[in-house]
């Protein structure tokens, strides 16, 4: 039996210069890439770009992955708590709109991720103290782990998948290169310009003029703390470099610890 030769198969010519193209035509990824300039390109495949909320939740596909200028991208937490041993990091990185990425957004603290298409699930972050709250190190590179959730997301898109989006047996490169799609918007940061999520010199200000326009009352449970005031928390939601009022709010010690996040706070 003789193997066809589509190059040279007339009929498939027809029809393929109907449509405005040819069976040699180069079909190299370079269409889909006319919107990122070679810099970009560069940052997603080493430190990663920065996005605002608003351009994150753009990059949300139909199927629950990101997308951002022609490329399939993951997104991860730059700033990692770790604890006192530093070997266990908190956070992981995700490929999908998962159960936890919807939390993380009613939480506020979106801002603080990175989209990257770097393959070997290694990325830059920063090293914060789960306990005492300080910069062990900044813009080290580090391995993160997907995150299971998802994966499980994914499957439910994609059952016929179930191979790639396991846990035990998820290969980044090979999802990247696969799902590899399109996407349109301009970061608000990039890895090196995105502001240190830590509270301005002067918040002690800020808190104490916040608290006492609270009356100094916890804004949850209403108990007055005007004799005690040091038992009156700010709370702040999403970044901490991020101080409109409505970022605050006035909650004592008990209420504190129930917020999403401070389930270890003392």
């Amino acid at each position: 039996m003789k193997i066809i030769d589509f190059n040279k198969y007339d009929p498939l010519e027809r029809v393929l210069r109907k449509m405005g193209t040819s069976p040699n035509q180069n079909y190299s990824h370079q269409g889909q890439w006319k919107h990122i300039s070679r810099e970009e390109l560069k940052l997603l495949d080493t430190r990663g770009i920065e996005l605002s909320i608003e351009q994150l939740e753009n990059c949300i596909c139909e199927d629950g992955t990101f997308e951002w200028k022609g490329q399939k991208v993951l997104v991860y937490i730059k700033e990692q708590w770790v604890k006192s041993d530093y070997r266990e990091l908190v956070y992981k990185y995700h490929i999908a709109n998962c159960r936890t990425q919807i939390q993380m957004r009613a939480q506020g603290r979106i801002d603080r991720y990175v989209i990257s298409t770097r393959k070997d699930g290694v990325f830059q972050i920063t090293l914060r103290d789960a306990l005492y709250r300080n910069i062990i190190e900044e813009n080290i590179e580090r391995p993160l782990n997907i995150c299971k959730n998802c994966l499980s997301t994914l499957v439910a898109s994609y059952p016929m998948e179930r191979g790639l989006f396991n846990f035990h047996g998820f290969d980044l490169e090979t999802y990247l290169d696969k799902y590899n799609t399109q996407i349109r918007y301009m970061p608000k940061y990039n890895n090196k310009t995105v502001p240190a999520n830590e509270y301005p010199d002067n918040w002690p200000d800020i808190s104490k003029r916040y608290r006492a326009s609270k009356g100094w009352k916890c804004e949850k449970c209403g108990m007055d703390y005007s004799e005690n005031k040091r038992f009156l928390h700010c709370h702040h939601i999403g970044p901490k470099y991020d101080n409109n009022l409505n970022k605050l709010k006035a909650l004592c010690k008990d209420c504190h610890r129930l917020e999403p996040g401070h389930q270890n706070m003392r």
